[in-house]
């Protein structure tokens, strides 16, 4: 939302600069995210009066013009092919002026004239885009030799707002005004002429016309914008037209006023060029005042050339399937059913609340207009605009949701602002049709709730008042004492006391809430939540860097993973990346991996703790599974410094860590025909608790990893935190241990297995066969080449003897390692490796 600092200072009569106005509005929750100045830079530009002129004698294209500045006379040469108006006035830089665009004049030779400043196009100046002379119209010309910014009125300040959704009333100049003057204490009442200045004629003065004709009506009219009498103007065609609503959910109000005896042309330069600074090119008067009501009261409205509407008639209604309209920019849409549009007695005219028809439109031809006025639904507007891809500053306002309430209001001003500009006759009275008002909300607080919710015992009761009735909320005491507050129909974002106290601390600053602790009552955590947040601090203190991902995704990234792609779609998606509902935790990895890679960073050791959606007859339509994602990529940091990249194993540890951490068991079971799709069938292993399948962990499968263009394999594994999480909170607390009192002997054994041999079924034979005096087995090394025979593989492990009540004895731990020994090779089929 674009705003001018002295549209708001005329409106809200505060004295501010752009600076405080910008901190003011940021401070109370609409933020400034820049200011833009303008006319500031331009030095040593004056107004003055051309006195003839002739083309150049030596150089085509060139015309030597004769101005007179206010002192004396001087010669200009200026680039243009067409001659000024006579007496024109036009702004001429002096020699040393500085531009808009930062540019310094000097005097410059064209063959044997000496030209002395320049004359200004309108983009040199900076009041439009264009490259035509600035020629200031006679009724607003100032005398020859006045300062052109400060005759013109060219400082101002231009702010960039980032409004919120739930402030429609933010989206107009009258709005923050309202909201500038509640800041800085000043009464908000701004004068704005609304009263149009056409009467219809009396019966007897039609009979005094001695004309009776039913074609045809009289309107009193005054000869000029500042007249005091009036004149009998004949009007040819009709004084109103029929207007029908009916689509009634989605327009709950129309308004709609005929104007007669319109005439084009451009506005004058104060209109102009406001609009320009506000990113509104200039059309011609007519469409000038829509865009100006649209900006100074947040509502948009339209105008349509009467002449060219069947009927005439209008109707609000709903497209019929099919149906076809070209717009104002050239674009011709095919409509929907379930697009709100304005329609004659032909077909649609306009596509309501978004952008007017091509055939209906305003131009210079015009002679008649129907100006309309309506309040539409919100979402209605938003779906249609999103599903045509169209973005209007009408429709930006209607999808926030304009105020029905204010609809006449904003009538008389359009109607007010066409008679001052002297472009049409209004008919007075119009058609309203309102088939539904909503009631005004009222909330029932008191300062002391106030003060409550605020944490501030000590505001004003005099100044919250205040506050709120400057906002336009009403007062009045509550039967059962405190307030009762009726808000104002521009601020549909006001339902709950709790609002009410927001906008007391915006108004007065947040800034003024005392910095006080609250008193927190001890209650007991949720064990869930508490478990949930042990989880995440072990795998942390394992290494690992917790992600935070979007639940929505792209149905593209699901094929490319190997997720479920029966997916959630959802109905009103941010964008087609973001369409479907997650189904697991992969894709969302994967994306790290990948933006690590492009990245230049090819390392990372990551998980993810979140929700994943699976489609499923229920009233939401899903099911919600809380998962642990982990990702592992890249070079492994090895104390041994032997370069590998990350494995299964090292998947594996962090697996088991996390259940031992839970004082839980993992069982791992071999992929048999059912991997995972996203899983290379020969370098994984489902996760099992208690005999239940939870999750998988696997080398990623080549072929998702050349989807995603991936140069490493990523270790990855997803399991469920649900049963996790319930067996967890079941077991019982470890088992305290004293510190051991005896020190323990240390031995390696280099067993050499067969392949399909895993560590833990190692362990299981070593603990047995030692029993309670194996205190730890650890896997040091595991090796397959030259000197092991084919399909085995040599398996360093260390083994820690320890006896709880005595030292062992040198004997005694060589007994213990022939009896590991003896019973892996019964076993396992194992033998020490030479």
């Amino acid at each position: 939302m674009k705003a001018s600092c002295n549209w708001l200072r005329e409106l809200s009569r505060i004295k501010a600069s752009a600076e405080e106005i910008a901190e003011k509005l940021t401070q109370a929750g609409l933020e400034v995210e820049a200011i833009h100045r303008h006319g500031h830079e331009i030095k040593g530009v004056y107004i003055a009066r051309v006195e003839g002129e002739s083309p150049h004698p030596e150089q085509r294209g060139l015309r030597i013009v004769q101005i007179f500045n206010g002192k004396e006379r001087q010669e200009v040469v200026m680039r243009s092919e067409h001659p000024l108006p006579p007496n024109a006035s036009v702004a001429w830089a002096q020699p040393g002026a500085r531009l808009a665009n930062g540019t310094e004049v000097g005097v410059r030779r064209f063959g044997k004239v000496e030209s002395r400043g320049m004359i200004l196009s309108e983009a040199e100046l900076g009041v439009s885009d264009e490259a035509k002379p600035f020629v200031v119209p006679p009724s607003e010309s100032p005398p020859a030799g006045a300062n052109a910014v400060e005759a013109l009125d060219l400082r101002d300040e231009i702010l960039d707002i980032a409004v919120t959704p739930n402030r429609p009333d933010a989206m107009g100049h009258l709005g923050l005004a309202r909201e500038l003057a509640a800041i800085f204490r000043e009464p908000f009442a701004p004068r704005l002429n609304t009263q149009p200045f056409g009467v219809v004629a009396l019966p007897e003065e039609i009979e005094k016309a001695e004309i009776k004709r039913k074609d045809r009506s009289w309107l009193l009219h005054p000869s000029s914008a500042s007249a005091t009498t009036t004149k009998l103007v004949l009007i040819q065609g009709p004084l109103s037209i029929p207007i029908q609503i009916e689509a009634t959910e989605r327009c709950s109000r129309y308004i709609g006023n005929v104007v007669h005896a319109v005439e084009g042309g451009p506005s004058p330069f104060w209109m102009r060029y406001r609009l320009y600074l506000l990113g509104q090119r200039a059309v011609d008067r007519v469409v000038d005042v829509t865009n100006w009501i649209l900006f100074e009261t947040g509502h948009p409205i339209h105008a349509f050339d009467l002449d060219r509407l069947a009927g005439p008639q209008i109707t609000v209604r709903l497209a019929k399937e099919g149906e076809r309209i070209v717009l104002l920019d050239g674009r011709e849409i095919a409509l929907g059913k379930d697009d709100l549009v304005i329609a004659d007695a032909e077909g649609p005219v306009a596509l309501a609340g978004i952008m007017g028809g091509k055939e209906s439109a305003v131009s210079g031809g015009t002679k008649a207009i129907l100006l309309e006025v309506a309040h539409f639904d919100p979402p209605s507007i938003r779906r249609t605009r999103r599903r045509h891809g169209l973005q209007t500053q009408s429709s930006e306002r209607f999808e926030r949701g304009v105020d029905a309430e204010a609809l006449p209001f904003v009538q008389r001003r359009a109607l007010a602002l066409i008679s001052h500009l002297g472009c049409g006759i209004p008919v007075p009275f119009g058609v309203d049709i309102e088939v539904r008002r909503s009631k005004p909300t009222v909330i029932f607080t008191s300062i002391n709730e106030v003060r409550g919710v605020l944490g501030d015992p000590s505001i004003p009761e005099v100044e919250a008042r205040r506050i709120l009735e400057s906002l336009g909320c009403e007062m009045s005491p509550a039967e059962s004492g405190g307030w009762r507050v009726t808000v104002p129909s521009h601020r549909s974002d006001l339902a709950r006391p709790e609002d009410l106290a927001e906008e007391i601390a915006r108004i007065r600053g947040y800034h003024l809430i005392p910095a006080v602790l609250p008193k927190i009552p001890s209650k007991e955590r949720n064990p869930r939540l508490q478990l949930l947040e042990r989880i995440r601090c072990t795998l942390a203190a394992q290494g690992l860097r917790e992600t935070i991902h979007f639940a929505f995704l792209s149905p593209d990234d699901l094929k490319r993973s190997g997720a479920p792609k029966d997916a959630v779609l959802l109905v009103n998606p941010l964008s087609t990346e973001r369409s479907v509902l997650r189904t697991s935790m992969i894709p969302s990895l994967l994306s790290c991996v990948q933006r690590g890679e492009r990245f230049d960073h090819p390392m990372g050791r990551l998980f993810e703790i979140g929700k994943r959606y699976l489609p499923a007859k229920t009233p939401l339509g899903a099911i919600e599974v809380l998962s642990l994602g982990i990702a592992l990529f890249g070079p492994v940091r090895d104390w041994l410094s032997i370069k590998r990249h990350a494995d299964f194993y090292d998947g594996k540890w962090h697996i088991e860590h996390l259940f031992r951490s839970l004082r839980l068991e993992v069982e791992w079971q071999a992929f048999d025909d059912t991997a995972p799709p996203w899983a290379h069938p020969r370098k994984g292993a489902f996760i099992q608790l208690k005999g239940r399948r939870i999750g998988a962990l696997a080398e990623i499968h080549p072929d998702v990893a050349e989807a995603w263009e991936l140069s490493t394999r990523p270790i990855l594994a997803e399991l469920e935190l649900s049963p996790l999480m319930e067996e967890a909170l079941k077991a019982h607390p470890p088992p305290i241990h004293p510190l051991p009192r005896y020190p323990s002997i240390v031995r390696d054994f280099a067993f050499v297995l067969h392949e399909s041999v895993s560590f833990a079924s190692l362990r299981t034979e070593i603990e047995e066969a030692g029993g309670k005096l194996v205190a730890r087995v650890d896997v040091l090394d595991l090796y397959q080449g030259e000197g092991i025979p084919q399909a085995h593989k040599s398996m360093l492990v260390r083994i820690e003897f320890r006896h709880p009540d005595s030292t062992l004895t040198d004997a005694q731990v060589e007994d213990l390692g022939r009896r590991i020994v003896q019973r892996v090779a019964e076993r396992l089929g194992g033998t020490l490796r030479a």
